[in-house]
């Protein structure tokens, strides 16, 4: 969907993107290969260009500032090997578990038992995109604090936002549910307080287990959730074009 994508250039609207693919202009190639009459078809042609490079070099942080929050879904398809999918437990406004699923495995950094500052940093910022959910206004701004950098320099798929750009709406549980993503029962809701002062006060190893395991079910889902939601944002968006 990226390479189809035009409305990072100066002046181009969603109105006026769709109208190119209505012309047959529905990639960066066409549309450098087009004489379509534009006034500023040069200049589009250069930043074309420079996207194509970028996106060569897998250098997602040039799309970063480039797009829209609610449209870094474009990014997922071609990113999504590359991409970590993202979630943070908090007990007030402590972060007490930042549960990371990179499509392969998933590492849960507890605060106080294995979080490492620096393994961390560097396990989120080898990342080409972060899936996540309301994490654009949650997750990330506590997590940028708590490491001393932007994490906002790598673009961010909020699931949240995106699709509420396509009126569907809910918390994750219920657009898992709206969407068909199965979830084990016993972990669709738990009491995080409770848990993690069962670790921390009364030694309970088994509070963490769960805690962790109702975590990696939140970052494995975003996954799942994740290829649902770029299908059916691509759909709705071509649909109309």
């Amino acid at each position: 969907m990226i390479q189809r994508t035009f409305i990072f250039l100066k002046g181009i609207s969603y109105k006026k993107e769709k109208r190119l693919w209505s012309k047959g202009i529905c990639s960066w190639q066409q549309f450098l290969n087009s004489n379509i009459k534009l006034k500023n078809k040069e200049q589009y042609d250069a930043m074309i260009r420079l996207a194509e490079k970028n996106l060569f070099l897998h250098n997602s942080k040039f799309f970063s500032k480039l797009l829209p929050l609610k449209d870094n879904w474009r990014l997922y398809n071609f990113f999504k090997s590359e991409a970590i999918f993202l979630d943070i437990e908090t007990v007030g406004r402590k972060v007490v578990l930042v549960g990371i699923y990179d499509n392969f495995d998933y590492t849960p950094f507890v605060f106080g038992y294995n979080l490492n500052l620096n393994q961390l940093k560097q396990k989120i910022l080898s990342a080409k995109l972060i899936v996540t959910f309301n994490g654009a206004s949650f997750d990330i701004p506590r997590l940028s604090k708590m490491l001393s950098i932007d994490l906002t320099q790598i673009p961010i798929f909020d699931l949240r936002f995106s699709l509420l750009s396509f009126g569907i709406s809910g918390s994750l549980k219920e657009i898992e549910s709206k969407l068909g993503i199965i979830r084990d029962s016993s972990l669709k809701s738990v009491d995080v307080f409770y848990l993690w002062n069962n670790f921390i006060y009364n030694h309970q190893k088994e509070a963490l287990e769960r805690l962790i395991a109702y975590n990696f079910e939140d970052t494995y889902n975003l996954r799942l959730l994740a290829e649902k939601a770029y299908s059916l944002l691509e759909e709705k968006i071509l649909k109309f074009s």
